[in-house]
């Protein structure tokens, strides 16, 4: 069954477990949503989240096992698969089938991925799965809705924001949609009468270095000053997950060019169909002339892996493994040379 975004909280008052597919292309969105899910979940006894995280070596049988292991502490058992992927071999197709069918009171799986192309959603396996499931697809948030979704999100903070001082907010984060998430939660722990010199205050935006300014720098292949904001990130003790999701976000973006490109849409068209500056088409056009769509998507792969060890769900030094995607996207190895333990620290 498909379900609108917005008709999920009046479902989760109702039931919760059950399988769900959600699927769209902004990664923040996703999460949010599968949080949505689990918090309520969380309410009926559900207490231990099962995170896979499928790539090119993962097992399904794991999906199995772990569906029907017992935990020592919760006889509930959610389950959470992340897809890079929805291009999946006959053996996952007839687990996922089989597992969708699987509704029981204890049993919680949420799927989630990438959007779904029309030719997939019409295939009869996908539709045999979401005979007795839900898929919720978010569709892609364009620049000119995110003043919009700031205004809803604000009230449900408990606050209002004028269309002006939400479009002022979008454009002070850059519509990125984790940073902005951000400066509405502090809005609302301030508890401050909403003006523009606060909405300046709350959005700190580093005159030397922030998220934003990173990724420009590696965009550019400017080595030196991504590995500079790199570490001032992170001496500043800024959250991980911001920087994932930036740059999530731009890489989104940046494959979206790319398939553009290939149907022969030139550049500035497509960035302007994205609502992606002008000034930014130099460092677009630089990534682009290194990395491909198909390399994109590996990148957004490698995200998603991140995400997974930022979160404690994976193992890893999630400081060592973004420093090297950040090099990387910069094209350089001048620091690679050098033991990462002992850059990172």
């Amino acid at each position: 069954m498909k379900l609108a975004p917005e008709k999920l909280t009046r479902l989760l008052e109702k039931n919760v477990p059950g399988f769900y597919f959600c699927s769209g292309n902004d990664t923040f969105l996703i999460n949010e949503l599968a949080d949505k899910i689990i918090a309520a979940a969380k309410q009926l006894g559900f207490n231990e989240v099962s995170h896979l995280y499928v790539d090119s070596g993962f097992s399904w049988e794991k999906l199995y096992e772990t569906m029907h292991t017992p935990s020592l502490f919760s006889p509930k058992i959610a389950v959470v698969i992340q897809l890079s992927s929805w291009k999946l071999d006959d053996k996952a197709k007839a687990l996922l089938t089989k597992s969708s069918q699987h509704n029981t009171n204890y049993l919680l799986v949420i799927v989630k991925g990438p959007k779904l192309e029309r030719a997939m959603s019409n295939t009869k396996w996908f539709q045999t799965m979401t005979e007795h499931s839900y898929w919720i697809e978010i569709p892609a948030m364009y620049p000119s809705q995110v003043p919009e979704w700031l205004q809803q999100r604000a009230t449900q903070y408990g606050f209002k924001l004028t269309r002006e001082q939400a479009q002022q907010l979008a454009k002070r984060t850059e519509n990125n949609l984790p940073s902005a998430a951000q400066a509405i939660e502090k809005l609302q722990l301030l508890n401050l009468p909403i003006t523009s010199a606060l909405i300046e205050d709350v959005v700190e935006v580093s005159a030397e270095y922030d998220v934003f300014k990173l990724i420009d720098a590696c965009l550019a292949g400017d080595s030196v000053r991504s590995y500079q904001i790199f570490f001032s990130l992170k001496n500043n003790a800024t959250e991980p997950l911001m920087i994932i999701g930036s740059l999530a976000r731009e890489l989104r973006l940046i494959r979206e060019i790319t398939q553009a490109q290939s149907e022969n849409i030139p550049l500035k068209s497509a960035c302007q169909r994205l609502g992606i500056w002008e000034s930014r088409l130099p460092l677009i056009q630089n990534f682009i002339r290194t990395y491909s769509y198909h390399q994109c998507q590996q990148m957004l792969a490698q995200l998603a892996t991140f995400d997974a060890i930022a979160k404690g769900a994976l193992p890893g030094s999630i400081w060592n493994e973004l420093f090297v995607f950040c090099m990387k996207i910069a094209n350089k190895t001048l620091f690679l040379s050098t033991k990462i333990d002992s850059l990172i620290g």
